[in-house]
């Protein structure tokens, strides 16, 4: 049990650090850090969990979150999940069920990312993004492919 806490804590400092320091591969990352602001909020073995704000700029029409923001939300938790623990990794594929609006009264929303199955050249992942009242909103599984690293 220890041995897992430990782990666990390795990941959660070299994800913050990723974060911080906007080191994944050589500061490219670092704009979209920017932009979309996440909040790490635990980090384990498998996975890790992410808070973002969400900004007016990313609202739609009707006042809620757009779709295409949530997506790139998902694909940065993903990203910021994956490469601490397998290095470079590039989405595949990235399917997304859309289970409820994201409405005006949400201020932030988080995303539950884990590996749930790992091979050789293939992670597949698995998120799910909650309201802050806790109602599960989406539901997305992805398939990223490990590359070498640019070092």
């Amino acid at each position: 049990m220890k041995e897992a806490e430990n782990a666990g804590e390795q990941f959660l400092e070299r994800t913050r650090e990723m974060i911080r320091s906007g080191e994944v591969y050589e500061g490219h990352f670092t704009q979209m850090m920017e932009v979309l602001s996440p909040e790490l909020l635990a980090s384990e073995e498998s996975g890790c969990r992410f808070r973002y704000p969400v900004k007016a700029w990313q609202r739609n029409a009707l006042g809620g979150l757009q779709g295409g923001m949530l997506a790139a939300m998902i694909d940065n938790s993903i990203a910021l999940t994956m490469i601490p623990r397998f290095g470079g990794v590039v989405s595949v594929n990235l399917d997304i069920n859309y289970l409820l609006p994201i409405g005006k009264d949400a201020d932030f929303v988080e995303i539950r990312t884990t590996a749930e199955k790992s091979g050789a050249a293939i992670v597949y992942v698995h998120s799910e993004v909650y309201l802050p009242d806790g109602g599960k909103a989406a539901d997305a599984v992805s398939n990223m492919m490990r590359i070498p690293s640019p070092h």
